[in-house]
């Protein structure tokens, strides 16, 4: 069974400076359109279409308690968002090249149609002994504490000033000097417009701010 590759568009500063020279972590963000995450979801459970008259409604209702069980209550707590921020860690992890153990501020912008007020920034802190445990199971011998998310709304209106305020909000926290400056629309480029892994080549007072475990 191949290895599931979530959907969703990376984004880096276009003058992100020389790795080499570089000891901290990368600023790197991810954008995820939810639509990406529930419409797939509600295909892989529609049944398939009965051949002839018969009736398929009872494995209508099969298919229907199976996505029930796996769509959250409420869509901002879907585990799906832990996913895509332990890939972005491991992008960020690899981008680095340094064998120090460092720990990576994560965040992922979400959209949905489902909120027309608010866009959804999750931040997390990874650490890179947690991604290593991850990648070799064998070095998880201690109970480690999982990572906090922290989920914020940043509100779309005034329109005009939401490109500001989203920068803000994504600039506010613990980031690297050289990622310090004031972004534009044209400071930020596009990694993959699929996030797949490299193993194939191989503010404002308005703001609300919530947490998911």
């Amino acid at each position: 069974q191949s290895v599931h590759r979530p959907d969703y568009t990376v984004f880096y500063r276009s003058d992100q400076p020389n790795q080499s020279a570089c000891q901290d972590p990368l600023p790197v963000v991810g954008f995820l359109n939810y639509t990406n995450v529930s419409g797939p979801r509600w295909h892989k459970f529609q049944p398939r279409p009965h051949r002839g008259r018969g009736d398929n409604s009872a494995v209508l209702r099969i298919s229907k308690k199976k996505l029930a069980r796996v769509t959250p209550n409420e869509w901002k707590e879907d585990p799906y968002f832990v996913c895509v921020l332990l890939s972005l860690a491991q992008l960020q992890e690899r981008l680095i090249k340094q064998s120090t153990p460092t720990s990576h501020l994560t965040r992922l912008i979400v959209a949905s149609p489902i909120d027309r007020e608010f866009i959804h920034i999750y931040e997390a802190q990874i650490t890179s002994s947690f991604l290593g445990m991850l990648d070799n199971p064998m070095k998880a011998t201690i109970q480690t504490k999982f990572p906090t998310i922290r989920r914020r709304e940043i509100p779309f209106r005034p329109f005009e000033t939401f490109q500001n305020r989203i920068w803000t909000a994504l600039l506010d926290n613990q980031l690297p000097a050289h990622a310090s400056d004031k972004l534009d629309g044209t400071g930020s480029k596009i990694v993959n417009e699929h996030a797949k892994r490299p193993h194939e080549q191989e503010n404002d007072d308005t703001r609300k701010r919530g947490r998911t475990s």
